[in-house]
């Protein structure tokens, strides 16, 4: 596995089911981080996506079966298609 950036967290934007903005948004919102911090390595934009995530998103994201996703376009694909296009009840 690849180092993760330097102090990344206070700079990584958190996501839960209940926020403002849509799933679609918090990926675009990562990709962009992911821009601005210059990683390359699949692996290191995996598990920081995986970190961005509150309660209940965070529950589901531990709820899936180790090994069943393998690149980033899958996590993208299997996260937006449980959490994308829903209304959020704020």
């Amino acid at each position: 596995l690849h180092d993760l950036p330097s102090k990344y967290a206070p700079r990584i934007k958190t996501w839960g089911s209940d926020e403002d903005i849509t799933a679609e948004d918090h990926v675009d919102q990562f990709n962009d981080f992911i821009d601005r911090e210059g990683v390359d390595h699949e692996d290191v934009k995996l598990r920081l996506f995986a970190q961005s995530f509150t309660v209940e998103v965070r529950k589901w994201y531990k709820a899936l079966t180790p090994g069943s996703i393998h690149n980033w376009n899958e996590f993208e694909d299997v996260f937006l298609r449980k959490w994308g296009n829903r209304t959020n009840l704020v």
